[in-house]
This record gives structure tokens, sequence and C-alpha cells, in this order.
């Protein structure tokens, strides 16, 4: 309980919470927290420093819980069971007698359907075509030209990402906060985006129109 003789009121404690929750977004956010800390120190020297930063941390993780907006994901949990389920399956129908490294590729379309792709080797090596490829490839033929998320599956932990050219060609059809959800050989994922994977990337709208 804070009693009067407390340099500290709920005012100034909200204050502060405010102060941290204006920074929390930043990196440097508890190297700030520390300053304020330290700052707070000189002025009350009847609270320990230690005390203080507990404060502060305590504030800010209070913040998170009730004040940071919702984390959305542009997929449901059903929609991605299905994108890793029919990735994996491709996997298993993928044509690499040289490589023997299996890819499987699905895709989450705007309207919501799904379009697999698998990687497509050939005796010339550069004339073979990636999962990526392939998946995408399909889906513009059938239609479509909007997309809301790819899963790439291979055999190996952890899980390989599209390459440089499939990084290019899929920023072709996709926005820099496009995800890509590549899983290993355990069924295990990482998600990045494209502007993870292929930061100060290149598309369509760069050309003149």
């Amino acid at each position: 309980m804070i009693n009067a003789s407390c340099p500290f009121t709920l005012h100034s404690l909200c204050r502060i919470k405010t102060q941290l929750w204006s920074i929390s977004s930043h990196p440097w956010m508890f190297a700030s927290a520390t300053l304020i800390a330290d700052t707070l120190a000189i002025s009350t020297p009847r609270l320990p420093r230690k005390l203080l930063l507990l404060l502060l941390h305590s504030l800010l993780t209070l913040s998170f819980y009730f004040y940071m907006p919702p984390i959305t994901s542009p997929v449901t949990a059903q929609e991605l069971e299905i994108l890793s389920t029919k990735a994996v399956e491709a996997k298993g129908r993928a044509y690499c007698p040289y490589s023997k490294f299996r890819v499987g590729a699905c895709i989450l379309t705007a309207s919501g359907e799904f379009v697999v792709g698998a990687n497509v080797e050939n005796a010339a090596y550069p004339v073979g075509t990636c999962a990526e490829r392939v998946a995408f490839g399909t889906a513009v033929v059938a239609g479509h030209k909007q997309f809301k998320a790819l899963a790439v599956s291979t055999d190996i932990k952890p899980a390989a990402s599209p390459c440089g050219m499939c990084r290019q060609f899929i920023r072709e059809f996709t926005t820099p906060s496009f995800p890509v959800y590549m899983y290993d050989a355990e069924g295990g994922y990482k998600v990045m985006t494209m502007a993870e994977l292929l930061p100060d990337s290149f598309g369509p709208e760069d050309l003149p129109q």
C-alpha cells in the first residue's frame, strides 16, 4: 500500500507506466527503463535503485498485458494446419532423383483455396524447378493473383528457407508482410515475412506504370 509519505503516488506510477509503454516497441526500452530508474533514484534517495528498477519493469510487464494491442495472424489455426499438412503431402510427390532433397509447398490464396507444389529436378540441373515456384505458377495459371500465406516443408532440421530465386519469384505476387511458414523434418516451424527473407526487395511497384 502506498502511504502519503511515499514519494510515489498512483498517479505518478501511471505516468511512469505511460512513459515505459511509449518506448516499449523499441529495442532500447530496458536501457531507457534503467535511465528512468537512475533519474528517480537521484531525486528519491529513500528508495533503493533496485526497488525502482523492479517497479519500472513490473509496470512495463503490466502495460504489455493490459494495453498492448492484440497480435493477429493472417491465417487461422485451422488454415495453418491444412497448409502444413498439404505441404508435407506435396513433399512426398517431389521428383528429386539427383539431390534426394524433397521439398513440398502449399499456398493459401485470398479466396481460401490451397495450391500445392513440389520440386521437380532435371538431368540438366539448372532446368529443375523449386517447389515454391511450382506452387505459385500453378496458382497463377488457375487465376489466383492474391495470396495469404505459404508453407514449405523439407526433411531437415532446422527447416530450410526458400532459395534466393524463389524469394524473388514469391515477391512478385506478395507484399513485404506476407508470411512464409518453414517446416522441418519433425513438424516444427519457423515463420518469417517476405520483408525478412528479402529485405529492400524489388517488386512490380518499382517498375514504371
